[in-house]
């Protein structure tokens, strides 16, 4: 019987555990989903962010958040929140 591995199951193993040993990365990664969250939580502020998006670019990119398990998102979701750090400010 032969018995692949998963690659990408092995990847956000191997991902899950340097996020755990880096304070830097983990602290970084947990900022941008608390900011995410308080977006998410108040529509008010998170229209005037839409609003703010389409004068600049003519188009509003949705805050992503990060699912546990998928280290992916993770990257997607910080990726995104610099993509409108210029909005923000």
């Amino acid at each position: 019987m032969l018995i692949t591995d998963c690659w990408s199951h092995q990847i956000n193993l191997i991902l899950g555990d340097y996020y755990k040993a880096n304070t830097d990365i983990s602290a970084v990664v947990d900022n941008a989903n608390e900011i995410i969250k308080w977006f998410n939580n108040h529509s008010f502020a998170l229209g005037l962010l839409n609003t703010e998006q389409v004068s600049m670019s003519n188009r509003a990119l949705a805050l992503i958040l990060p699912v546990v398990t998928c280290w992916t998102s993770h990257f997607c979701s910080v990726s995104r929140l610099l993509e409108v750090s210029k909005p923000m400010k």
